[in-house]
């Protein structure tokens, strides 16, 4: 079975290099003249092309009960979507733009001594990235959902609902697939870089849109390393957190929807929608938040004929496009919704859809989780975020949050003068015209922050990065006037930027080399035994929530029960065939009450590491059912 997984693996790598390849040939039938944006939305086809594949075989096990999310499945569907898709695409593209690349407009960029600015970004993910390869996942979300569901996908050969334990994992999932191919594969210490390539794609979809709006070649590329140097989108390039990768998706998007705009050919306009509906599922399909941000650009393909040049004559139905670019956008999420649907009578389950107080669909009222801050905090609290960029405890930077000393310098000012020349200039082309679509959307992404998404700035990832480009226009007159000080201003900031987010992963990777604690069970914390229980082993965790994905051991084959709020009780226990406990103290007390236990590990007094709590192990021996195997040792 394992060479089985092996050579199905293979296959899904081999396919997806393959709808690459057909992907970039795909934008260039498109009408995209620019290197970077073709390789851009060539990204669209495998990784829409992955995501349905995995979807047919969720769907298939949903249906049926059988465990069909497994790699030969995946592989078998990949290959032929891929092989449709080139079959289709190759039939319908012009002579001339299946031979060559040389009619391409990209200019070439001579960055002469800009090159001091890339060289500083290339080094902040060297540091990063060495860190990376030398440890295991880490996150709080990652280790507490993302990762334990592409594990339990996994185990199971499903995509069910998830009832039991951390309601987060209800969420969509399109983040998780990657990881669980990697989980398949066992290549657990390539889990910390699953999101580098995210990474480069936005760093090139920055470019991409930067030149959209007659910045400079120069210019973008300076919007590309400040994008880059975002220390959110760098510090979740190197761990299992999922707004990066939506993120991306959703400019990648607005990227073709921009290239729309520009099509001369009727089923170039088509394609494109397609694409950028496809991209659009792809983030739906990874966080429910993203739906504000689809039905955003579903308003721009509603309004692209106004956005369009003049002198190209094309028919163009608002209505059919938008309903062409919701369908795309379905193919790639719209797994979800049906099986939330299915097995719990709520497309946006887990969330709790209320009308006037009243709950119409069952779920929970994510409202009630968060933070409770008075809207003008939030307001406050956001308008100044670039300057101040508070955090509790202690350090700025991290997935959650961290604009750095670029944006803050360059952004908010060039943000005013594009709002300057709106309001001032009445634009001369359709390249102006999209300069006021971001505009517009990155102040509907300053509206979301401080109402929907509560401050919690991650959320609005999207339209920080989106907001950069945006203000490159400015920063684009800067380079050409004054090239030697803003060289130094870029540079120096970045150099902020990068001093302090390179503090962190160089501190650990140090501490790690001193300490020797280059296994799991030291970089988790966790006793050993847990890495040496057989598979299948049921472990209850009453512990942190963010310890379910280290207690799934180092062959990822526990399984694991996570409590969040309330103990179980007994019965529940023997109802779910709990073979061991896992606490870390206070204790609690009454967990233990109608069970026969054993203590089989106990570190209060030996413990050395005091960045995690004092832990207990405990064997369930009362619940009528034999492991089949004795107790790992308690070391």
């Amino acid at each position: 079975m394992q060479t089985i997984s092996i050579i199905s693996l293979a296959s899904i790598g081999i396919a997806w290099s393959w709808a690459l390849r057909t992907g970039y040939r795909w934008a260039l039938a498109c009408g995209v003249r620019e290197r970077v944006d073709a390789l851009a939305l060539g990204c669209v086809l495998p990784t829409a092309g992955l995501v349905f594949s995995v979807h047919v075989t969720g769907i298939f096990a949903l249906l049926s009960g059988a465990p069909a999310v497994t790699p030969p499945g995946i592989a078998a569907i990949l290959l032929l979507v891929t092989w449709l898709s080139n079959k289709v695409i190759l039939a319908q593209m012009p002579p001339e733009d299946t031979s060559s690349n040389r009619e391409l407009l990209s200019p070439r960029v001579e960055l002469g001594i800009w090159w001091v600015p890339v060289l500083v970004v290339m080094g902040m993910y060297a540091v990063f990235l060495v860190d990376a390869l030398t440890r295991y996942p880490t996150g709080f979300d990652a280790l507490s959902y993302h990762l334990p569901l592409a594990v339990q996908w996994t185990q199971n050969g499903s995509m069910d609902l998830t009832f039991l334990g951390v309601f987060h994992m209800s969420f969509p999932g399109n983040g998780s697939i990657i990881p669980m191919l990697l989980v398949f594969a066992k290549l657990e210490r390539l889990l910390p870089v699953v999101h580098f390539p995210n990474a480069i794609l936005l760093g090139l979809v920055a470019y991409g849109l930067a030149r959209a709006i007659r910045v400079s070649p120069r210019g973008a590329v300076v919007a590309s390393v400040m994008a880059l140097t975002v220390p959110m989108v760098v510090f979740q390039s190197f761990s299992g957190y999922i707004d990066l990768y939506a993120a991306v998706f959703s400019l990648v998007s607005l990227l073709a929807l921009v290239w729309t705009s520009r099509a001369t050919d009727p089923l170039q306009v088509r394609w494109l929608i397609a694409m950028a509906g496809l991209s659009a599922g792809v983030a739906l399909g990874a966080k429910l938040t993203y739906l504000v941000l689809v039905v955003l650009l579903a308003l721009v393909v509603l309004s692209l004929n106004r956005l369009r040049n003049r002198s190209v004559q094309i028919r163009y139905r608002p209505l059919r496009a938008v309903a062409l670019f919701a369908a795309a956008a379905l193919v790639c999420s719209g797994f979800w919704f049906v099986r939330n649907t299915v097995q719990a009578g709520n497309p946006f389950y887990p969330l709790a859809v209320k009308v006037g107080g009243h709950e119409l669909l069952p779920g929970i009222d994510l409202g009630a989780l968060l933070c409770d801050r008075p809207l003008t905090s939030r307001i406050t609290r956001s308008l100044s975020y670039p300057w101040s960029e508070p955090k509790a405890p202690g350090y700025n930077y991290g997935v959650n949050s961290g604009f750095g000393a670029a944006y803050a310098a360059f952004v908010p000012v060039g943000l005013f003068w594009s709002l300057g020349l709106v309001l001032f200039r009445r634009p001369r082309d359709e390249l102006d015209k999209w300069r006021i679509v971001y505009l517009l959307i990155v102040l509907s992404g300053i509206v979301l922050l401080v109402t929907a998404f509560w401050a919690i700035v991650r959320y609005a990832l999207p339209f920080v990065v989106l907001s950069i480009p945006l203000a490159t226009v400015m920063m684009d007159r800067m380079i050409a006037r004054f090239r030697r000080a803003s060289l130094i201003l870029v540079t120096a900031s970045l150099l902020v930027t990068v001093s302090i987010a390179t503090l962190r992963p160089a501190k650990f990777f140090l501490g790690r080399a001193r300490d020797h604690h280059w296994d799991r069970a030291s970089f988790y914390e966790v006793p050993r035994l847990i890495d040496r229980l057989p598979p299948g082993t049921r472990i209850l965790n009453v512990a942190s929530v963010s310890t379910t994905y280290p207690l799934l051991g180092r062959f990822l084959s526990n399984k694991v029960v996570t409590v969040e709020d309330e103990l179980p009780s007994a019965e529940f226990l023997r109802a779910q065939a709990i073979e061991y406990i896992y606490t870390r103290k206070p204790w609690p007390d009454t967990l233990l009450d109608g069970l026969d236990v054993q203590l089989i590990y106990d570190d209060t007094d030996t413990r050395l590491l005091k960045t995690t709590p004092p832990t207990r192990v405990y064997r369930v021996t009362s619940q009528g059912r034999s492991t089949g195997a004795a107790d790992p040792p308690a070391t």
